[in-house]
Formats: structure tokens, C-alpha cells, sequence
């Protein structure tokens, strides 16, 4: 009975349960954002890719003004007296600007009250000038303790009641220095209700870019209100893009210095081409190094954007309603789910290399096509379905080696015992799928030797000494057979069968089994001389060989079982080996051997003779030794 080691599921058990831990912690790290750089990074990535392959086209409505070096040259050391500022309003007003944004504090009185006026007399003549403010964490005595609240910094009074309206800057920096956020919406606390313990009439502010945006589009106060409350609840928050905080990501035109832009010291002298400025929205800001006012984008390669510039890209994306829209989380968690599965299958399934190429391929098609629906506007996370691919090959990798190792290991145990050490590493490097385990019918060749009236010499010697005789002959015999690459099946008595085509089979198994007998042959007259030398008696063997199919594998039961072969083919060759005494020869081979190794055998022809249970008569030869080449 043929008794087969059946395959289990416990590898396939296992990978569904490394997919199922890994999606659940990168799940986890996705939804709660447990590691900000890979959604950052995401965006960053999209952004430049995005920025290098296609040309996006800025509203032409937005124009910078500004402060660079090059005006620092023309109009000397910065600051300069607030006056400059009123001309520099004055050339725009007269150019047909629509709204003026300063990027720019004034805080503080400047040291001429005059400056300041002639600005603000400026500024309220033009009647568009809007200037942005800051909002700082400030605290008020109140009793024995400190409350603390959000101030917001007004110009100076002078400037304040002059310019239309302020707007807050509402740049808002990662963790990583990185601005992606702009807020639109806040509220700040009256200073007079902190003081009242009371927090009922907080009011409402708006960004610096909203702000802008509001009234370059006619907009009421009142309307602008209502704007922002539709933008809240219609056109951002319905579409994902509305953090709780009322902020939009950026949609970037592209990297630093992509709006149109010209030189403060232009506008002052007047040297500007007419209707440069007429009916857009013109800021005001810094973009020289020396003034620090820049930051972080996500075109790092590119180095730091101004904050003007930031502030251009806010009104961009509300002028031209075009905000970034991120994909639902739902979609995420399905896209990492997918490449868990993915990875997993290849690398169950294919050899690391390969399972690694097809899966980064597989995410390159994922990644351009993120890229394509990013020049659209929407967001898809490419860095988390990344993580989750990582992972799960290392994991599932390691897993598959540990398992490989075990079962390199199991071959070893399995083996070691009936071929030499060489076959061994053969099947190793070959891979478990060329060991058959349970019974299977190939071609063999097959070895039978056994020891001349060994019943006789058995009954001279102490049955110790019988013992070490056999167990010296054994292993020289069996060091001989692992020589050639030879299989030993098994001792019966004092007979051995050994096999060549399992589990290892080559070409030449017949040639590899003949020089093997004729070895044997030559070392067992070596031994009868250490024998006769020791007085101990010699003896002689015979061996049969035969090939043809049979089947072959481990067999027994559940308890007991080995590798061993059984069919015609082996009972065969034992036949053979019994006729050596009959014939007095020492190698008796079978025609299908003798058809294989003629070319390189001296035998005699022993014509056809019956074997025990055949009733076909066998041809068969004595080899007598090799031919000399």
C-alpha cells in the first residue's frame, strides 16, 4: 500500500493571517494618521510629479508685487518709510488694479506719524486695500490666574480704519515645516468677554486669500459671509476637502515663482507696461531670502516659496474653485487590502525576485494612475498601499524562507540516511517539488549485491564478530553507492539494494550503477586480502542489475515508513543477483542496461535464462570490466 504525505493548508492559513494583521496596524496608522510623513510625503510626491509633467496654468487674475533684492538696490535699506507704500498704492490704483493685498504687518507705529498718515491717506483714497494680520496665543489676568485666548493683530489704528478690510495669514505648517494647509475661517475671542469668563461672542474672521477673493468678486461683507458658510458646507466639506478647522489643502500651480510677478522698485518708478495691474487682484509681499518670509512647499527639490506666493495659490484655488479633493478613506483601506492580497499571492507563489518585480509593477500602474487623477484634482494616498506592499513581502518572504529552511532541513533528516550528502544539496538547490513524497512510477535502475554463502561463514564466527563483519562491509559498500550518487534503499541480511533515478534522476543512472558494482568488486578483493591477513575468512559478493519502471517512494504507515521502491523491475534485479551464483559471475546486468552502457563494458554474453516468477526468458551479460579509453 502506497501510503502519500498528504498536503495541509497551513501555509495558505498563515499568509491570510499575516494579510490580516498587516492591514489591520497599516489600517490603523492610515485612519488615525500615526505617521503624518507618509501622507505628507504622498502629497509632496504628487505635487512635484504633477508640477514636472504638466503645465498648469495660474489665473492670470492674481499678480505679485515683489519686495526682492533687486528693489533693495534701487530704493536702499529696507524698511522703507511707510510713504513708499502709499506711492506704490497710488500706481496701482491708477493702473486699474481691483483689489490690493498687502502680505506685510504693520503692527507697530513707524518713527514718522507722518508716513504713516500719508499711507493711510493713500490706502483710503484707493479704497481696495486689504492687509493681512496675524493671530497669536496671548494671556489675560483675570483674578490670581492667567486665561489664555486668541488675539487677533489689527494694524495700527491709523492704517486700520484706512484699509477696506484685514485678513489673517493663514498659512499653516506640518509637522515637517511643510505648508499644505491654509485655513479660511476662525474665531477669536473679545478680549472684554475673557475677561467675563464669557465666550458667547467669539467672532468670526477670514483668511487673508478669502478675503481677497470675496471682494475682488463684488462681494457685501454679508456675502462674503455667506460664501464662505456655502464653501463650508457645499463645495469643501462635501467633497472632502474641509478639515475641521476650516482649511483647504493647497492646490499648487506648481513650484516657486510660477505666478507672474514684478518688481517693487518698478511699480515705485512707474517703469511697468500700462494695464499690467488693471482688474487683478495685486500682492504686495517679500520674496527676497533676506526677509525670512518663505516656507517650506512640497516642491522641496525647488527649494522655499515666498508666502505671497503661498497666498497666490490659496486665491487660486477659490478663484478658479479648484481645490483638492482627497479620496474617501474607504478607497484607501480597499487599495491597501488589494496589495496585501497581492504581495501575498506572488510571493506565495513565485520566488522572491520575481514576486518582487511584478508587485512593484503592479504599484507603478497604481502609481501613474494616482498621478492621472491627481492632475485632476483628486487625491489618492499612494504612500500608505506602499507601506502595506513593503511589509507584507518582507513578512511574507521571511515567512516562506523559514518554511523553506524547515523543510530543507526535513530533506536533509529525510535523506541523509540513503544518498550522499552531494544528492542531498542536488535536491536542495533543485527544490522540494523533485522529491516525490508518497509512491510514484518512474524509470530506475536498480542494485541488488548479496554475500556468497553467507549462511556458512555465519556459522564459523561468534555472532558478534558476524555483526562487525557485516557492519564494516556495509559501510564500505555504502560509502561506494553515495560515491556514484547511488540510493541506498535498504539491508536485507546481508544483502543491500541500492537505486539510481530516486530521488535524484540523470542521464547516465545505468553507467553511474555499473561503475558502482565494478568498484564494489574491485574494493571486496581489497578487503579479502585485510581478511585472509587478520585470518579472519573472506568472502565474495554478487550483484544484479536491472532498470525499467517502478514505483518509488515513502512508504509504510503513518507510524513506520521509508523510501523504497517495489514493481517488477526490483524483483527483477534481486533475480539477477541470485543468478550470479548459478553462472559463477559477479556482475550480471539486464539487456535494458547492457543497451545503455555497451560502449564502455567488456561482458560476456549469457544468453537467455529463465528468472524465477518471469515466464519470458531474460537476456542477460557478465560484465566483465571497463573498456580502456
Amino acid at each position: 500500500m502506497v501510503v502519500k504525505i498528504r498536503k495541509d493548508n497551513k501555509g495558505l492559513l498563515v499568509s491570510l493571517l499575516i494579510g490580516l494583521v498587516i492591514f489591520t496596524l497599516v489600517a490603523i496608522f492610515f485612519t488615525f494618521d500615526l505617521l503624518p510623513s507618509l501622507k505628507n510625503g504622498s502629497y509632496n510626491s504628487l505635487m512635484s510629479w504633477r508640477g514636472a509633467l504638466t503645465a498648469r496654468n495660474p489665473t492670470e487674475k492674481v499678480i505679485i508685487v515683489s519686495i526682492d533684492d533687486k528693489s533693495f538696490e534701487e530704493l536702499g535699506q529696507f524698511p522703507w518709510p511707510r510713504n513708499v507704500y502709499g506711492k506704490v498704492i497710488e500706481k496701482l490704483k491708477a493702473d486699474g488694479a481691483k483689489v490690493i493685498g498687502l502680505d506685510i504687518e504693520f503692527a507697530n507705529p513707524s518713527p514718522s506719524e507722518e508716513n504713516d498718515r500719508a499711507f493711510a491717506r493713500a490706502a483710503k483714497k484707493a479704497g481696495n486695500v486689504v492687509s493681512v494680520s496675524t493671530v497669536t496665543e496671548d494671556n489675560i489676568p483675570v483674578g490670581n490666574s492667567f486665561i489664555p485666548y486668541k488675539k487677533y493683530n489689527l494694524p495700527i489704528k491709523v492704517l486700520n480704519d484706512a484699509f477696506l478690510a484685514t485678513g489673517y495669514s493663514s498659512l499653516q505648517p506640518d509637522v515637517d515645516g511643510v505648508i499644505r494647509w491654509s485655513s479660511l475661517v476662525a474665531f477669536r475671542d473679545r478680549e472684554d468677554e475673557v475677561k467675563k469668563l464669557s465666550y458667547q461672542k467669539a467672532e468670526k474672521y477670514y483668511s487673508f486669500a478669502l478675503t481677497l477673493s470675496a471682494i475682488y468678486l463684488g462681494k457685501t461683507v454679508q456675502e462674503m459671509i455667506d460664501t464662505v458658510e456655502k464653501l463650508d458646507t457645499d463645495y469643501i466639506r462635501g467633497t472632502n476637502v474641509y478639515k475641521k478647522n476650516n482649511s483647504i489643502l493647497i492646490n499648487y500651480e506648481g513650484k516657486p515663482k510660477t505666478f507672474r510677478n514684478v518688481s517693487f522698485y518698478q511699480v515705485m518708478d512707474g517703469s511697468f507696461k500700462k494695464n499690467t495691474f488693471k482688474n487683478k487682484i495685486v500682492l504686495i509681499g517679500a520674496t527676497s531670502d533676506v526677509l525670512h518670509d518663505e516656507f517650506l512647499s512640497p516642491f522641496v527639490a525647488a527649494g522655499n516659496m515666498a508666502g505671497v506666493e503661498i497666498h497666490a495659490n490659496v486665491i487660486d484655488d477659490i478663484l478658479k474653485n479648484e481645490f483638492l479633493v482627497k479620496a474617501p478613506p474607504v478607497l484607501v483601506l480597499i487599495v491597501i487590502a488589494f496589495f496585501i492580497a497581492l504581495t501575498l499571492f506572488l510571493t506565495t507563489r513565485y520566488n522572491p525576485f520575481l514576486s518582487s518585480g511584478l508587485s512593484l509593477l503592479l504599484y507603478f500602474g497604481f502609481l501613474f494612475l494616482s498621478l492621472d487623477k491627481f492632475r485632476s484634482n483628486y487625491w489618492i494616498d499612494i504612500s500608505h498601499p506602499l507601506l502595506a506592499l513593503i511589509i507584507t513581502y518582507i513578512t511574507n518572504v521571511a515567512y516562506r524562507t523559514i518554511i523553506e529552511q524547515r523543510k530543507s532541513k526535513r530533506t536533509k533528516t529525510l535523506f541523509q540516511r540513503f544518498v550522499s550528502r552531494q544528492v542531498v544539496e542536488e535536491l536542495l538547490k533543485q527544490g522540494s517539488d523533485q522529491i516525490s513524497l508518497g509512491g510514484k512510477k518512474q524509470k530506475l535502475v536498480v542494485f541488488f549485491s548479496d554475500i556468497r554463502n553467507f549462511t556458512t561463514m555465519s556459522e564459523k564466527l561468534p555472532p558478534e564478530e558476524v555483526v562487525e563483519v557485516l557492519n564494516f562491509y556495509f559501510k564500505e559498500m555504502t560509502n561506494i553507492a553515495f560515491k556514484y550518487g547511488g540510493t541506498v534503499d535498504k539491508y536485507i541480511g546481508d544483502a543491500i539494494m541500492v537505486e539510481f533515478g530516486a530521488p535524484l534522476v540523470r542521464p547516465n543512472d545505468e553507467e553511474l550503477a555499473v561503475r558502482m558494482a565494478i568498484d564494489m568488486q574491485e574494493r571486496m578483493k581489497e578487503l579479502r586480502e585485510i581478511w585472509k591477513n587478520q585470518g579472519k575468512e573472506p568472502f565474495y559478493i554478487g550483484c544484479g542489475i536491472n532498470s525499467g519502471e517502478a514505483v518509488v517512494g515513502f512508504m509504510g504507515t503513518e507510524r513506520k515508513m521509508e523510501y523504497s521502491a517495489l514493481g517488477d523491475t526490483v524483483n527483477l534485479a534481486s533475480r539477477l543477483e541470485s543468478l550470479t551464483k548459478e553462472y559463477h559471475a559477479s556482475i550480471i546486468i539486464s539487456e535494458s542496461v547492457y543497451e545503455k552502457v555497451k560502449d564502455i563494458v567488456l561482458v560476456k554474453d549469457l544468453g537467455e535464462a529463465t528468472v524465477k516468477g518471469k515466464t519470458i526468458k531474460t537476456r542477460i551479460y557478465d560484465v566483465l570490466g571497463l573498456k580502456k579509453q
